[in-house]
């Protein structure tokens, strides 16, 4: 269990219940009626035996990027409008999430307020926190003219903003490619980054079926800069792209320091189960977008 702080909660909108905690190490939660097919057990005519899969999208590692989708297969309400069936819809903060029932209002409500299943979505608490922001100066530091005087105090520097970019890379055959020994490697074309002054240029590596026998059974991914090319240290988050462009299973480095991941996602939950109706093998191929994010001070 991770801590409940960095996690997002359920809550039951008019009706006393304890907050749902979105577990930052589950990546598929189950909601609905009979309780040996869910995680969390909602018991009501109006709730299907296994309603929706709340499915995360992030690493455990990055908490603060964690967002999660809702898969229905029970009639469901994302703020008072029914979602499609088997379509998955991403979730946002303050969400009112209806399980049979589109809102906590009415008669019925009123009267029977423990036999409706509506809940609110809520970030992560320390999502929360504001962040006071001081006002730019022009010079570097100030000087505090306290009766005791004091030390300078330095205030960042104005920089340019950050370069994004991203390359999607697709591999074709990918059932087979998984059945390729540890070790054995695919490389992607070669992508280019610019930035106002300057272009990196940057390749992807994939192991199949592990970078070693210590992870046979996972995609190892790695990031290169190409030909060892100077860059500065940048952000990368890798995803796994479905047939609708959704990104699932984000996991962020920053390179020179981490720029490849061994146990990137394992074959099983690549293959996602067919009770969740996401299929990331479209035409047995895989695509994997690569984000790069280079500081705006080294631009």
């Amino acid at each position: 269990m991770t801590d409940p702080d960095l996690c997002w909660v359920l809550e039951r909108v008019e009706a006393d219940e304890n907050d749902f905690i979105l577990n930052n190490s589950m990546d598929t939660i189950k909601i609905g009626r009979k309780a040996t097919l869910n995680d969390k057990v909602c018991r009501e005519r109006h709730v299907s035996k296994q309603h929706l899969t709340l499915i995360k999208e992030g690493s455990i590692d990055d908490w603060m990027n964690i967002r999660w989708s809702v898969v229905r297969t029970g009639i469901t309400y994302i703020n008072t409008q029914k979602i499609e069936n088997h379509q998955p819809q991403r979730l946002n903060s303050g969400d009112i999430i209806g399980l049979g029932c589109p809102r906590t209002e009415g008669e019925f409500i009123m009267i029977h307020p423990r036999h409706t299943f509506v809940y609110r979505l809520k970030a992560p608490k320390f999502l929360s926190i504001p962040v006071v922001l001081k006002s730019a100066m022009r010079h570097d530091y100030l000087i505090n003219r306290s009766l005791f005087g004091a030390s300078p105090v330095k205030f960042a520097k104005f920089t340019a903003p950050d370069e994004k970019d991203s390359h999607t890379w697709t591999i074709t055959n990918f059932t087979e490619k998984m059945k390729m020994k540890s070790g054995e490697v695919l490389y992607s074309e070669v992508f280019t980054i610019k930035t106002k002054d300057r272009t990196t240029n940057w390749f992807m590596k994939l192991y199949p079926n592990g970078v070693d026998g210590s992870c046979e059974g996972f995609l190892s991914l790695f990031l290169y800069s190409y030909c060892n090319q100077q860059v500065s240290i940048t952000r990368f988050t890798f995803s796994i792209i479905d047939k609708d462009g959704n990104k699932f299973f984000r996991k962020q480095g920053i390179y020179q320091t981490e720029n490849f991941f061994k146990n990137f996602l394992s074959h099983s939950r690549l293959r996602l189960p067919n009770d969740i109706p996401i299929n990331l093998l479209p035409k047995d191929q895989v695509t994997i977008l690569c984000e790069i994010n280079i500081p705006g001070d080294s631009i």
